[in-house]
């Protein structure tokens, strides 16, 4: 399974007057043992379809375990006062 290193959630899809239910959360990090991508490729995922602990389900049908948070996810959580669960990271 491929694993996402140095990740981070962002939105996708949308501007200033798109309502927020609209809005898709993907995640952006450097990603190792992918059928595809040379180890350490940046990609950024399709939108999150569901997540199950450190593993992500995106709509398009990839699977991607979740490694190392990067530091602007974790300083993102800690402005906005969410806390960090490591064993199921995505919030």
């Amino acid at each position: 399974m491929p694993k996402l290193q140095n990740w981070r959630t962002t939105r996708r899809g949308y501007n200033d007057f798109t309502p927020p239910e609209c809005r898709e959360s993907v995640l952006e990090g450097e990603v190792f043992d992918h059928p595809t991508f040379p180890d350490g490729s940046k990609i950024v995922t399709s939108p999150i379809e569901k997540t199950e602990g450190r593993k992500v389900l995106t709509k398009t049908g990839s699977t991607y375990e979740l490694g190392r948070i990067s530091y602007a996810q974790r300083k993102m959580l800690r402005d906005r006062g969410t806390p960090y669960d490591p064993s199921n990271p995505v919030v």
